[in-house]
């Protein structure tokens, strides 16, 4: 009976030792974001290219039809996802907490004053 129980245990250590090594290897991943750090962020696509960054004014204006994400860096999160059109210009006042697109207001997530932003993007052929 004794060595029935060891070898029950035995096999359990190894189908779990099987599944943590498979998870850990899953949650590291081989997918590599576009914009070089290989490090998938909050609510962004692995397909999303960094396009501008800072912590006051940030401006793009995409040379093709596509999607917007606004990332806080400091907060590890994504503030907005807009479809943009080629040629539209998408403004971010990290001072003020503002987005706009053409100039008129986007609705974003909150945003503290010191924070740094990030602007990414993915063309509609990406998606």
């Amino acid at each position: 009976m004794r060595s029935f129980a060891r070898l029950v245990t035995g096999l359990s250590v190894c189908v779990l030792s099987v599944a943590l090594l498979a998870g850990c290897e899953a949650s590291v991943g081989t997918g590599k974001s576009k914009n070089g750090t290989g490090i998938l962020k909050a609510g962004l696509p692995p397909a999303a290219k960094m396009v501008s960054e800072g912590t006051s004014q940030l401006t793009y204006t995409p040379e093709e039809h596509g999607t917007v994400y606004l990332y806080d860096v400091t907060q590890d999160r994504t503030l907005g996802q807009f479809v943009v059109r080629r040629g539209q210009r998408f403004a971010m006042d990290g001072v003020n907490g503002r987005a706009t697109l053409d100039g008129n207001e986007l609705r974003i997530g909150e945003t503290k004053k010191n924070d740094s932003f990030q602007i990414h993007f993915v063309p509609d052929a990406a998606q």
